[in-house]
């Protein structure tokens, strides 16, 4: 038979004297001659024989009567060779047959329980009694004593003999030990099929836990239910429920439990459920978790909504964690016990949901970090949850809250639902609707990152990698930024995915401008990690691929390579551990090397090293200042042009005729008197499209070198003939094709030149050049609305920025606008309507405004922009009356007239030149990458606010109807730029920044009205709103009544919650 021959014999026991009290039955007796015998298995007699049972062992009627009904007691382990249930049936018919037997204390039942009450009092065999059973098919069964137990006619006996062992051993139980031996005495009370005659036996288990000790106490609470019949759990809760009022821990943790096994009674039930929620609100953190395993099996939803209420608020007040690495273990606990409740309850999370729901709405500072938790675990099965998640989302300052909490206090609650949060941030990213919770999706991300392990940020980054590679190109930027973020505050930890990085390049290539700089920047930072070995590895791999980059025969590739470069030079140069001068120019001096002959690569080269020319270092700036500054008069200036023919100055390839025009009367420089911009292309030279990328890279290394100024802003410019070719309607359409193509050349280059002509020099003090600035903000009105009015007749335009374009060229030729040549738009012709004499001129409702004669939206891809410094000129008065004639103003410097005094009288705005800087100002705020230097600027609001004051006069009374729709323009463009301006501020994710720029509004709107400078603030935002909506009093027709309700809801945004505004508004 099977394990027979693997199976040692039982050696025969010696001969010894047995006391009844000290030792156990070894072995029992056994009839060789019994016919039952021979229906054990070889196997089972192989273990069991041979036995020999002697009289000295002082128990041979028990276990005799035993072995006859199928049960052999025997060391180690008892065995048994039929089914249990059929030994406890023979047992017990035997002992009623046998207790009929007269007399009654002499007769072989008595005989049996006496033997049987011998046997147990031994310690041994009580132990040994309390051991599973062995059966023939190896299978174990129930222990002697459960079964003796389970025979009615013998519990009596044995309660008996088993209550007092418990309550003895409850009483001293201070070790593991004993109480696993209370346990294995408890176990043997379980599931018994009747308790017959046991008047008192539930009344003595509930009495042996007021003697026990907080071990034995525990364990026998927890047994309870099982143990004590159900017709008798009222008076266990009871008396659980009088014990929890003082309990301990431990032993609160044990009355839950039991709790939630009772059978009781409705009415029981609340009773108890009520007193168990008023005492976890007073409860230690470690109870929680038996309190919800109680408390959450109610169904009622009313009830279920007062616990969770109460649950939420009680864990808001205790502190999550902290240093106690015991509560972090604890809250770890809570979390995993409501998500099992929440599996077996499904009516706890519409619940929970509903109330952070609520609270969104009433109040989103009662969410607590423990909603956050709960809805990430709430939503890896219900839907349902993730609506409150993704309103949390939209809350940047709940979100931090939430999450700092978090982080600080309990990592170990993070770690569980880490894969749930990133899966919900991916969501987010991939989606282009969810744009609002951006902010909030990047500070999760970062803080994650940061506090989780790197095998955990693998899962963060890769994801990042996909949306960065497959994304919408507003969630690359949001990646980007993050990417960024992460690359400052933890560099080490992000080298490890390096090489997925350098994998992203090949598809970068196709990113946008800023994209791509940003994408480098974090490159070029990790390559240059201060005493880290694999930063120096990563290093010189990316520094090869930039050298192929540069080398490249495509042009797109080598304009991404210096774009690298140039990342890699203002890492170098900020970064005080990495800064090293002869790397930063060896780069310089090799990218330059490769992009001096090219147009678009040098434009880039030019723009790139502009951003970052304050960080470099001074010696890197005085050569290229010279280098750069050379190249740009060898190429452009002609400084003997009073000298040379006029027809040797004309354009060779379209006739055009050029004069020299446009040239400032006071240059402040006498040596550069006669020096002329020439905006031809020299053989083997540069495209003239980089002269004001290179105009303002000579301006700012000369301001960082402290300089002489080589470029002379008076200096007039080699031009097509203003008068014959822009002057006349209908001239530009009567050129050739070729020459069309080159008058609007011309005129991109000119107005962008001038351009980074002001942003370089209007914060100077000295008075010729703040008049040069002036008369070139004349130009640049003059040149563009020539450019709006003649856009449809140019056949390509280039553009502003190398980086704007649709696709990078090849060099050489004009690169292809996004504006194709198109239709002019027919006028409709329209009736006109007599009008009586009294009637006043009424505005057209159709009218061409400045945004379409000055600075139209198709126009800006092709302008560069204004620096946030020009918007200064916004302090300058408007003038309603006639323009300023330059002219005069020339004559009046020769005839000696004070320069100060002039300088003065000539910073005046026209409507033109401030709607163009309104334009400016609008476009730059929309426009993700600069709307923050604008926002930047000081004291913008409060000279914006200086021009209506300004406006409003004439609005109001009508009085000048010439200037009238002039003005009405430009009142309608500031309140547009007021409504854009509010709508970035509020849309801001910096708190502190918001609210600082939001005090700047309010003072920009009050600086000119009649109130006491010690205001409240309050008081400051209800004038600020009263102002705005004073407005209306200048408003006539619906368009500019559209823009000053689209002010007033914006200035709404910045304080939505403020009583006083929305008492002002109406609301």
């Amino acid at each position: 038979m099977k394990g027979a021959t693997s199976r040692k014999r039982l050696r025969p026991t010696q001969n010894t004297d047995f006391s009844v009290k000290e030792h156990i039955l070894h072995s029992t007796a056994i009839d060789e001659s019994d016919p039952k015998r021979t229906a054990f298995p070889s196997h089972f007699r192989d273990i069991i024989s041979p036995i020999v049972i002697t009289a000295p062992s002082g128990f041979p009627q028990f276990t005799l009567v035993l072995q006859q009904h199928g049960f052999l007691v025997s060391k180690p382990r008892n065995h048994i060779r039929v089914d249990q249930l059929v030994f406890r049936k023979d047992l017990s018919d035997w002992i009623e047959s046998k207790s009929k037997q007269m007399p009654i204390a002499d007769n072989e039942a008595s005989k049996f329980i006496f033997s049987m009450k011998g046997y147990l009092n031994v310690r041994e065999n009580f132990d040994q009694s309390m051991t599973p059973t062995l059966h023939p098919d190896e299978v174990f069964q129930d222990s002697l004593l459960h079964n003796l137990l389970s025979i009615s006619v013998l519990q009596r006996h044995l309660t008996n003999i088993i209550l007092p062992a418990i309550s003895e051993v409850s009483c001293v139980a201070s070790s593991q030990e004993q109480v696993d031996r209370l346990a294995a005495m408890l176990g043997q009370l379980k599931w018994l099929p009747s308790r017959a005659g046991l008047t008192s036996y539930s009344s003595i288990m509930l009495g042996t836990v007021e003697t026990a000790t907080n071990l034995a106490k525990k364990t026998l609470i927890r047994f309870y239910p099982d143990i004590i019949p159900e017709s008798h759990h009222s008076q266990v809760a009871t008396t659980l429920k009088n014990m929890l009022e003082t309990a301990d821990s431990p032993i609160v943790s044990a009355i839950m439990d039991c709790f939630s096994s009772l059978d009781i009674s409705l009415a029981e039930w609340d009773g108890v459920r009520d007193a168990a929620t008023t005492q976890m609100l007073n409860a230690p953190l470690q109870d929680f978790p038996a309190y919800f395993a109680f408390l959450f099996r109610t169904e009622d939803a009313t009830n279920l909504s007062g616990i969770i209420l109460g649950m939420r608020e009680k864990l808001e007040l205790i502190p999550l964690g902290g240093d106690d690495a015991k509560n972090a273990i604890h809250m770890v606990e809570i979390v995993e016990k409501i998500r099992f409740c929440a599996s077996v309850n499904p009516n706890m999370v519409p619940i929970w949901t509903k109330q952070v729901k609520d609270d969104l709405t009433s109040d989103s500072s009662s969410v607590k970090p423990l909603d956050l938790i709960m809805l990430l675990i709430f939503g890896e099965t219900f839907k349902a949850a993730l609506v409150p998640l993704r309103l949390i989302c939209l809350e940047h300052k709940l979100v931090t809250k939430l999450l700092d909490n978090l982080l600080q206090h309990n990592m170990p609650i993070v770690n569980q639902v880490f894969q749930t949060l990133t899966k919900l941030c991916d969501s987010f990213l991939r989606n282009p609707k969810d744009a609002k919770a951006y902010s909030s999706v990047q500070h999760i991300l970062v803080k994650l990152f940061v506090a989780l392990s790197p095998l955990e940020t693998q899962e963060i980054t890769s994801n990042l990698i996909c949306i960065l590679m497959n994304g919408y190109p507003n969630s690359r930027d949001v990646v980007l930024k993050i990417l960024t973020e992460i690359t400052e505050r933890e560099p080490k930890k992000l080298l490890m995915f390096a090489p997925h990085f350098m994998g992203v390049l090949e598809g970068a290539i196709k990113f946008p401008a800023h994209q791509i700089r940003q994408l480098m920047n974090i490159l070029a930072t990790l390559a240059h990690v201060k005493d880290c070995t694999d930063s120096e590895r990563f290093g010189c791999e990316f520094t090869i691929l930039l050298r192929k980059y540069l080398t490249h025969s495509n042009t797109q590739t080598r304009c991404f390579g210096v774009m690298g470069a140039l990342a890699t030079v203002h890492q170098l140069s900020t970064n005080s551990e990495t800064f090293n001068e002869d790397r930063i120019l060896e780069l310089l001096r090799l990218a330059w090397s490769f992009v001096k002959r090219e147009q678009d690569p040098c434009c880039i080269f030019f723009d790139e090293l502009s951003n970052i020319v304050d960080a470099l270092p001074d010696k890197t700036c005085q050569e290229f200042h010279e280098l750069i500054a050379q190249s740009f008069v060898s190429s452009w200036t002609n400084m003997e042009s009073t000298g040379v023919p006029l027809h040797k100055l004309q354009s060779k390839q379209t006739t055009l005729k050029l004069t020299v025009q446009m040239e400032a009367g006071v240059t402040g420089d006498e040596t550069n008197e006669n020096t002329v911009l020439v905006f031809e292309e020299k053989p083997l030279g540069l495209s003239p499209h980089v002269i004001p990328s290179q105009t303002r890279l000579v301006c700012k290394l000369t301001e960082k070198t402290k300089g002489e100024i080589d470029l002379i802003l008076a200096a007039p410019l080699l031009f097509p003939d203003v008068n014959l070719y822009y002057s006349h309607v209908g001239s530009i359409p009567a050129c050739t094709f070729s020459q069309r193509f080159q008058l609007g050349i011309y005129l991109i280059v000119g107005i962008n030149y001038f351009r980074e002509c002001i942003s370089a020099f209007v914060g100077k003090e000295d008075a010729s050049l703040r008049i040069q600035v002036w008369y070139r903000l004349t130009n640049v009105v003059f040149l563009q609305q020539i450019l709006s009015q003649n856009f449809h007749e140019f056949p390509s335009l280039p553009m502003a920025y190398v980086t704007g374009k649709p696709t990078v060229s090849g060099g050489g030729g004009a690169s292809t606008s996004s504006d194709i040549t198109r239709k002019k738009p027919k006028p409709k012709g329209k009736k006109k309507k007599k009008k009586n004499e009294d009637e006043e001129d009424p505005l057209p409702e159709e009218s061409l405004g400045f945004e379409v004669c000055v600075q139209p939206p198709q126009l800006i891809p092709h302008l560069r922009r204004l620096d946030p410094t020009t918007f200064a000129l916004l302090q300058a008065p408007l003038s309603i009356g006639s323009a300023i004639n330059f002219s005069t103003i020339w004559q009046k410097l020769k005839d000696g007239a004070d320069i100060t005094t002039v300088a003065k009288s000539v910073e005046i705005l026209s409507p033109e030149s401030l709607s163009l800087l309104l334009l400016e100002i609008n476009q730059q705020t929309k426009d993700p990458a600069n709307s923050f230097n604008v926002l930047e600027v000081k004291d913008l609001v409060k000279w914006i606010t200086q021009q209506i004051h300004i406006i409003r006069p004439v609005l109001e009374n009508r009085s000048a109807k010439k200037c009238y729709r002039s003005l009405d323009e430009c009142f309608q463009l500031i309140l547009t730029t007021l409504s854009s301006y509010c709508e970035q501020v509020s849309g801001l994710s910096d708190c502190e920044e918001q609210e600082k720029l939001s005090e700047r509004v309010v003072s920009g709107l009050t600086a000119e009205l009649e109130i006491e400078e010690n205001l409240d603030e309050n008081s400051k935002i209800h004038a600020a709103v009263k102002f705005i909506q004073s407005l209306s009093s200048c408003i006539r027709q619906p368009v500019k009544a559209v823009e000053h309700l689209k002010s007033l809801a914006s200035f709404h945004a910045l304080f939505p919650d403020d009583d006083v505004v929305k008492t002002t508004l109406g609301m």
